[in-house]
C-alpha cells in the first residue's frame, strides 16, 4: 500500500503529504489513505527521524520491539 502511494509523488515539485495518526491514514495532496498499524508507526518514527537514514535494525528494535526472528519479515510487510 506504501509503495503504491509513493508512486503516485511527482519527482518535481512540492508534495504535500500529512501523516493523520489518530485516523491512521496518510494524506497525499489531501486525498486519504488508510495505514495499517506497523506502517503508520514506521512512517511515523521516519519522520521523527528526518532527514538522518534509519536503519532497518532500528526500525525492527522501535516498531517491531527488537524481535528480530520476526522483524525482518514484519518490517518488509510494512513497508510494502
Amino acid at each position: 500500500m506504501l509503495n503504491n502511494i509513493l508512486q503516485m509523488l511527482p519527482f518535481h515539485g512540492p508534495s504535500k503529504i500529512e501523516i493523520d495518526r489518530e485516523s491512521q491514514e496518510i494524506l497525499v495532496g489531501g486525498e486519504a489513505y488508510p495505514l495499517q498499524m506497523k506502517t503508520m508507526q514506521v512512517m511515523s518514527l521516519l519522520l521523527e527521524k528526518r532527514p538522518n537514514v534509519v536503519s532497518r535494525r532500528e526500525l525492527i528494535d522501535i516498531v517491531l520491539g527488537g524481535n528480530h526472528l520476526v522483524g525482518e519479515k514484519g518490517l518488509n510487510q510494512a513497508l510494502w
